[in-house]
């Protein structure tokens, strides 16, 4: 019986700020919010709604040299800051992006494992340029 590849992808660079962030994966989720009320009759009816903003989790590798934490230091300013800021992921850009949360754990080997989690208000495609 053969075996077959279906893909071998291979992380891919994402810029946040001043710091890169080679992505393994991304999540993204996005919901409705939804306000009902109850109709004379006992049935509900929707009054209101509207979309939230995206949340986009990207995973992945930071390469450490000989300075590993620089990588937190630049996501924790930005978790402080007020900056909103644009990101490019896979032919998807990320207009007025802002850091909500991030992890980086050093798992002993030559780069640390970070997951960054953006709430992103607007999105559109992007054509990629291949090198």
């Amino acid at each position: 019986m053969s075996t077959t590849t279906i893909s071998e992808r291979k992380s891919f660079p994402v810029r946040i700020g001043d710091a890169t962030l080679y992505c393994d994966g991304f999540k993204a989720s996005a919901v409705r919010t939804v306000t009902e009320a109850v109709t004379v009759s006992g049935g509900s009816t929707i009054t209101n709604n509207a979309p939230k903003a995206m949340k986009l989790i990207l995973r992945g590798r930071v390469v450490t040299t000989d300075t590993p934490m620089r990588f937190v230091v630049a996501m924790n300013a930005m978790l402080h800051s007020a900056v909103f800021f644009d990101v490019t992921v896979r032919g998807m850009r990320c207009e007025d992006s802002i850091l909500q949360a991030f992890t980086v754990e050093d798992v002993g080997s030559g780069y640390l494992e970070a997951t960054v989690t953006l709430v992103v208000t607007e999105i559109s495609e992007v054509n990629e340029v291949s090198e």
